[in-house]
């Protein structure tokens, strides 16, 4: 009975919880913004239900918002990854409505991003595409390290599990499902070169150097933090601020501010950071980072004690994030020229749109810090213990190829 109600007023009206006819690519709109959530894993199952109800309180039909959401199919809420657009519905309201069911899959995959990606344009053909990415983050850091495991234990010996977890943490690099992770290079090998106008990563750490070179021949724009995006990200300024993006010339500056307006008023736990990044003008900056870096090869080691952290080391893990995520500038300083830095800093300049951050992030007995110096960056400095990824940082990142294998 639901089916053939769905049907019979697909022409005027839509219902939530229902398919919609398949009406893919009839009209192409100003914009299409496609949120990518992975929420099959540890915390944010249920943090997706709330993120999306977020988004249609925000979103007034100004163009298309397309949702792809893998839930945890062990709450019994949802069987399986979907497709859905944010349509408006019999009470007047915006809600999400299913436009293809995937079954149960794999999230992490560069394969499904891709797939994915190719269905919301092939849905929803814009003139100008955005994209959110939300899931849980550790930067650039590469996947399948043992530094980088994560307990996941539910019970339950089913298909999607390739590995058992052994240890604890927040590693997940820029997808995670259960404990299947997608690396930040086989992730942004997965986005189609210039079609996103601005990519905004909901996910922790993804303000790093190495990050933003691996994406900046795929976007104009990249919005993220340095730290980590303490939990409900940005599902409180959604009602509010998403509007944001949907201007003719998406603003991503005003959707920045609400967000640390929004956090600064968290009476629990008011701490943020946010930095808008023009891709366009990565290059130069690499170019200025690549003569200190390359000569201080063996030595990145010795320049971490002291210097600016966001990260916070993890009591459950072997990895300890305080050592692997430092303020680009306060770090380089230490064994750069000055003339180096002022290029560095120029070329920053032209890099860093925007930039905020509360004044210390966490609390002290969660290793809590203190942010004395901020220049909107963060970079790898190589621990010494950390061979393997140090060796992925220099071989398999793109920066690390440009700064010190590519001649």
């Amino acid at each position: 009975m639901r089916n053939i109600l769905c049907l019979l007023l697909a022409s005027a009206f839509l219902l939530p919880g229902c398919d919609k006819v398949d009406d893919r690519g009839k009209n192409t709109g100003k914009r299409t913004i496609f949120c990518y959530m992975a929420g099959d894993n540890n915390d944010l199952s249920d943090e997706t239900t709330a993120k999306i109800k977020a988004m249609c309180e925000g979103f007034g039909g100004q163009g298309k918002l397309l949702i792809y959401r893998d839930y945890d199919s062990r709450t019994g809420l949802i069987s399986s990854a979907t497709l859905s657009s944010v349509e408006l519905t019999t009470d007047g309201t915006y809600k999400d409505v299913v436009l293809k069911r995937y079954g149960s899959e794999n999230s992490a995959s560069a394969d499904v991003v891709a797939r994915s990606i190719r269905d919301a344009v092939d849905w929803a053909p814009a003139e100008s595409y955005g994209l959110i990415v939300f899931s849980r983050g550790s930067g650039w850091l590469p996947t399948d390290q043992t530094e980088l495991s994560e307990s996941y234990d539910d019970g339950n010996d089913d298909d999607n599990d390739i590995r058992p977890y052994t240890s604890t943490g927040t590693a997940g690099s820029i997808i995670q499902d259960r404990h299947n992770m997608l690396s930040m290079t086989d992730f942004a090998a997965a986005i189609p070169a210039g079609l996103f106008d601005f990519i905004v990563l909901e996910a922790n750490h993804m303000g790093d150097i190495e990050t933003l070179y691996e994406l900046s021949d795929k976007t104009e724009r990249l919005l993220t933090s340095v730290t980590e995006i303490c939990s409900p990200g940005f599902t409180g300024i959604y009602p509010d601020a998403l509007k944001h993006l949907y201007e003719e010339s998406p603003d991503l500056e005003a959707f920045a501010k609400a967000y640390m307006e929004h956090w600064r008023k968290e009476p629990v736990y008011p701490f943020a950071t946010i930095s808008l990044y023009d891709c366009t003008k990565t290059q130069a900056l690499v170019d200025a980072l690549k003569a200190p870096l390359a000569r201080e090869i063996d030595n990145m080691h010795l320049y971490i004690e002291g210097v600016q952290r966001f990260g916070r080391k993890d009591k459950n893990s072997d990895l300890d994030y305080s050592m692997c995520f430092l303020d680009l500038c306060d770090y380089v300083k230490r064994f750069a020229t000055e003339k180096e830095m002022t290029e560095i800093q120029k070329a920053l300049d032209k890099v860093i749109v925007y930039k905020d951050h509360t004044k210390s992030f966490g609390l002290k007995k969660e290793d809590g810090f203190d942010i004395n110096t901020y220049c909107g960056v963060s970079i790898y400095p190589e621990p010494e213990n950390y061979i393997v990824i140090n060796n992925t940082h220099r071989h398999g990142t793109r920066f690390g190829r440009y700064v010190w294998v590519v001649n």
